[in-house]
């Protein structure tokens, strides 16, 4: 299943931290925007989780109200708790595999990972001289990569 989420972070932006195991984890909060039945805005919270290169990326390009989209692969985990009056309540808890970034310039989003690469190729390719045909453009990943075995996560 692939689902998006486009909004707004919120909190302070990515929560960034690290299992005992050493893997990267960040927790976020992402506010999405619309316009309910009545036609008022109303703001729906989307609890969102990222883990290794993507979570310390998003840590590194995002901050409170930073708008982005997020996609994951997977069906969103189901918390149940109960609330201040005793009624029971539940939430998603999403995983991402891949955010996006908007450019304003282009009036598009852009896929942080990939952009971080090219400017590393850019950087490489321009301080030395090629020699020889160009490597083939890499693939793009088909299966979402896996959550790491053996972490929990605890909001």
């Amino acid at each position: 299943m692939l689902w998006q989420i486009t909004g707004n972070l919120g909190k302070d932006g990515p929560n960034m931290r690290y299992t005992p195991k050493g893997t990267a984890v960040a927790n976020m909060s992402v506010a999405e925007n619309y316009k309910g039945r009545n036609g008022q805005e109303q703001t729906t919270w989307r609890r969102v989780t990222a883990w290794e290169d993507l979570a310390e990326r998003l840590n590194q390009e995002f901050e409170k109200g930073s708008f982005l989209r997020l996609e994951g692969y997977s069906d969103p985990k189901i918390n149940e708790w109960t609330d201040r009056e005793g009624a029971p309540r539940l939430d998603l808890e999403y995983t991402a595999q891949k955010a996006y970034r908007y450019d304003h310039d282009t009036k598009k989003f852009v896929d942080i990972m990939e952009s971080q690469s090219r400017q590393g190729q850019q950087r490489s390719t321009s301080s030395r001289r090629r020699s020889g045909p160009a490597a083939p453009p890499r693939r793009r990943q088909q299966a979402p990569p896996p959550m790491p075995e053996g972490d929990v996560l605890d909001w």
